[in-house]
């Protein structure tokens, strides 16, 4: 791991604020530090959320750095889906530099793009795992 990671991880790593049965909160430290010009990348993080079939929706807030999943309580448990929500943050900071450089606009627009790149990314980890609970 080099520095840079080592820097970032902690504002990636989601932290369960509360739970309720079917209802997770975790805070996500780097949603706080979204410019204002990228707002829009919590719709497209809404959208990449609620890919597995067990999240039923996800709600982004950054002006607490919190996000809300109602899901499934019988299909999924919460360790996966702070695992999960610990995956997506991961790859969005992995892209941060190009999506930083997208007008604000577009950003919405390519969210079907992501949408597409995540299902395919889980079901290739299904074809490896088979005991992995999330499905598309």
């Amino acid at each position: 791991m080099d520095l840079k990671q080592l820097l970032i991880a902690p504002l990636l790593r989601p932290q369960v604020v509360h739970r309720l049965p079917g209802r997770l909160r975790v805070h996500l430290p780097a949603l706080r530090r979204l410019p204002d010009s990228h707002l829009p990348l919590l719709e497209v993080i809404e959208g990449v959320l609620t890919v597995p079939v067990e999240i039923l929706s996800a709600r982004a807030c950054s002006t607490t750095g919190n996000v809300l999943l109602i899901y499934n309580v019988e299909a999924v448990d919460e360790e996966e889906l702070v695992g999960y929500v610990h995956g997506i943050s991961r790859m969005l900071a992995n892209h941060w530099k190009s999506l930083a450089a997208l007008p604000p606009g577009e950003l919405v627009a390519r969210k079907g793009q992501w949408i597409i790149a995540v299902k395919a990314a889980i079901r290739y980890r299904l074809e490896l795992d088979e005991n992995i609970k999330v499905s598309v």
